[in-house]
């Protein structure tokens, strides 16, 4: 019958962490700096910016050119044509919204915001990698790629909140915050790729053989929230000192 064979439990799992991780941060946010309903269109953007991300890929498909050498086609797979991709995405996404929306939020908001576009990113690239290799990946990604690409739009926010502060420098600050959320994201991607290696089998079947070569996850994501928080406590120092007092109209 339709509903004995299902994907139910699969499906929560392509979402609910995201919303327990985005709960987490909500928590210690200023009373009323943050629209839920607001957070739900950037989530909703994130999610189209998936998207747009197969569609780039599939107008250029020469964008995925690989290189003989095996560590430097690693390092140009991810961090140019994956991390620069698609947190560039994610970037032009969050400014497209922040347009429609015809006013720009207060620091805290847009970092939240943006943490917000790379949550909707991550459940419907969760869902693809489901549909392509399994429900068992949801598992892992659960505490791992979420958290990275969550990670990677709280740290982008960051910089672009400080173009609130300092008008003059806000294109230099979204530029800096999108070279710092690919530069963890590619760390992050570049881990996973250096740790296994391409190895055809006489049938024609690929194996992956571990190289050895990479880095425990933990190295990676927990400096990263470390990074996070020390970036949310500089923003409240900001406001404070600026005497920047969030509306409760987000």
């Amino acid at each position: 019958m339709i509903f004995e064979d299902n994907n139910f439990l699969p499906f929560l799992l392509t979402f609910v962490p995201a919303l327990i991780y985005a709960f987490i941060v909500f928590v210690p946010f200023p009373k009323n700096s943050i629209s839920l309903r607001i957070s739900f269109l950037y989530f909703l953007m994130g999610s189209i910016a998936v998207t747009a991300v197969t569609a780039f890929q599939w107008i250029l498909p020469g964008w995925r050119f690989t290189l003989d050498n095996f560590l430097t086609g690693l390092v140009v797979t991810a961090f140019i044509q994956v991390a620069l991709l698609e947190e560039g995405m994610k970037l032009l996404f969050y400014r497209l919204t922040a347009m429609y929306r015809g006013r720009r939020p207060m620091p805290h908001a847009i970092m939240f915001y943006s943490m917000s576009i790379s949550a909707g990113f991550a459940v419907v690239e969760n869902m693809m990698y489901a549909w392509r290799f399994g429900p068992d990946v949801l598992w892992i990604r659960a505490y791992s790629a979420i958290i990275l690409h969550m990670l990677a739009g709280l740290i982008m926010g960051y910089f672009i909140s400080l173009g609130v502060y300092k008008k003059k420098l806000r294109h230099l600050f979204m530029t800096i915050g999108l070279a710092a959320a690919v530069f963890i994201h590619g760390l992050y991607d570049f881990n996973v790729m250096v740790s296994y290696q391409e190895y055809a089998i006489g049938n024609g079947e690929i194996a992956f053989i571990a190289t050895g070569l990479g880095v425990n996850m933990l190295w990676i994501l927990a400096p990263g929230v470390i990074v996070a928080i020390l970036m949310y406590k500089h923003l409240n120092k900001l406001r404070e000192k600026r005497r920047i007092y969030l509306p409760s109209s987000k």
